[in-house]
């Protein structure tokens, strides 16, 4: 089955759970569908777009329909809050250490993509390479990612 089948699928099954969210494919990635509140004050809730960042694959899609019924949740108990649902989420105040940030950023590389050869290749080569190189526990912060973009040992890889 193709990936708009398998789409059509999951919006079934958000539907008959009577979850008003809905997925849709954006041409390659996927979104989430709903009646949401105004990002501005004073303005009414209306139907938007949350984009996940994520590739339309079936990988992508179980992530996307497990956001799905976050969404849901979120806006039954009127916990909705914006900040919570943009991608900007990566701050560096968070206090969370490099090595927590790497393994979140390696499931969240493995949500977008097909896990094959190729792509465990470049996650082991492109990626795990230049992120060891991470003081495990210390805080990540925007100095410490420019230190290691400036090493000696990371020019020539990136460049």
């Amino acid at each position: 089955m193709d990936i708009d089948g398998r789409i059509n699928q999951a919006n079934g099954r958000l539907k008959s759970a009577r979850l008003k969210v809905a997925i849709e494919r954006r041409g390659g990635t996927l979104s989430l569908r709903a009646t949401l509140p105004a990002k501005e004050e004073g303005c009414k809730p209306h139907r938007q777009k949350i984009a996940l960042g994520v590739k339309a694959t079936p990988a992508g899609l179980q992530f996307a329909e497990r956001r799905a019924r976050e969404l849901a949740n979120d806006l039954d108990a009127e916990w909705f809050n914006w900040s919570n649902w943009l991608q900007d989420d990566y701050d560096s105040e968070s206090g969370m250490s490099c090595s927590s940030w790497v393994e979140k950023f390696e499931q969240e590389y493995w949500n977008r993509r097909d896990r094959n050869q190729q792509t465990q290749t470049t996650w082991n080569t492109d990626y795990r390479v230049i992120l060891n190189k991470l003081p495990a526990d210390e805080v990540l912060s925007p100095e410490l990612l420019l230190n290691l973009i400036n090493s000696e040992s990371c020019k020539s890889k990136i460049c």
